[in-house]
């Protein structure tokens, strides 16, 4: 992953200090999509972090990522 001159990766970046990321989870493809199906009310939270897809969950604020790449796949 690159870094940028302040020594930040964009995925750090993505990450701020903003309090609505601080309930992030990685989850695998197949967890993505059952949350997408879900009937829990949900928004997508893509942000600028490179080949991650986000949802955010409008109950708790929780942000659920995963990699577009495994979404592609469908093996992960």
């Amino acid at each position: 992953m690159t870094t940028t001159l302040e020594g930040r990766t964009p995925l750090s970046n993505f990450f701020s200090s903003d309090n609505s990321t601080l309930g992030a989870h990685y989850v695998d493809a197949a967890e993505f999509r059952r949350l997408i199906v879900s009937t829990r009310r949900m928004e997508r939270a893509d942000k600028s972090v490179p080949k991650m897809r986000g949802l955010r969950d409008l109950e708790t604020g929780e942000l659920y990522l995963t990699d577009e790449r495994w979404l592609m796949e469908g093996k992960r």
